[in-house]
């Protein structure tokens, strides 16, 4: 996000996170992320940030507040993109789940390690179509 921003990689950046109620945040890996992304400090937010970049990771949002470096079209295009792939992740996944002989002849693990990609582009599609609606409407 620095690079395609043009945010100099010594400039601190705040960093805003949105959890959708799963664990798949770790506060007390904070410092170490401060330390190696150079982050000023870190926030747990509820609404939706103004102005600011976002990117998913683990169903966890997190957005990079941009003042005036936020070039809306191309943000949107990006997002677009995401999308795109969330979708067609999610479409090779389900394929693989309809289909039975997989399922019936899978190791339960792999099966359920299936389900739960399944389920994290579901929610990974809802937060990227949020952020889309998001930037359209700002």
């Amino acid at each position: 996000i620095r690079n395609e921003k043009g945010i100099p990689p010594r400039e601190p950046v705040q960093l805003l996170v949105r959890t959708s109620g799963k664990d798949n945040y770790y506060p007390e890996l904070e410092p170490v992320l401060c330390r190696l992304a150079l982050v000023s400090e870190v926030v747990q937010i509820e609404g939706e940030p103004g102005n600011a970049v976002s990117f998913v990771a683990r169903n966890v949002e997190y957005f990079i507040p941009l003042e005036s470096r936020l070039d809306k079209e191309s943000e949107i295009g990006r997002i677009g993109s995401e999308l795109d792939y969330a979708r067609g992740f999610l479409e090779s996944v389900r394929k693989k789940m309809d289909n039975e002989q997989f399922v019936n002849n899978a190791p339960p693990a792999v099966v359920e390690k299936e389900r739960q990609k399944l389920a994290d582009a579901v929610e990974t599609i809802r937060v990227l179509e949020s952020q889309l609606a998001r930037l359209k409407g700002m």
